[in-house]
């Protein structure tokens, strides 16, 4: 897949075994490693979790993994900024020339998202109750 989570999924990996062959971290399944696209939050385009999960891992606790993971990370060529949270998500912000040609080629390549397989979907709309506050028998009726 070309598309731009897993373009960032694929660098967060080499990040991962950059850390991992210079025996720096644990091994550890990858598969933990979260990256939100589409948070309430937005305190980027991107968000992950790996800082969190590579502090959890660090053999050498004088190795600062937060400044290399940032130096890491603003080196690619797509990201435009980067903030480290207090909480240790990793917010990042991807340049917009490099979204504009992510699109270009998308036109220009006539290139069309569909479903690979036909599947019947339900949804369904549950309403909390707009004259009280929301609470758990709230979740338990969606």
């Amino acid at each position: 897949m070309n598309d731009l989570i897993s373009i960032f999924k694929t660098d967060l990996f080499n990040l991962i075994d950059d850390l991992n062959n210079k025996k720096i971290i644990n091994s550890f399944e990858k598969s933990n490693i979260s990256i939100d696209y589409s948070s309430k939050s937005k305190q980027g385009d991107l968000s992950t979790n790996i800082l969190l999960i590579l502090n959890k891992k660090n053999i050498d606790k004088n190795f600062d993994i937060k400044k290399h993971i940032y130096n890491y990370l603003i080196k690619i060529e797509y990201i435009e900024k980067i903030e480290i949270a207090k909480a240790g998500f990793v917010n990042i912000n991807i340049k917009k020339d490099f979204l504009a040609k992510c699109l270009n080629d998308l036109i220009n390549n006539n290139i069309s998202y569909q479903l690979l397989k036909k599947e019947k979907i339900n949804i369904e709309f549950v309403s909390a109750n707009p004259t009280g506050p929301v609470h758990v028998a709230h979740l338990r009726g969606a």
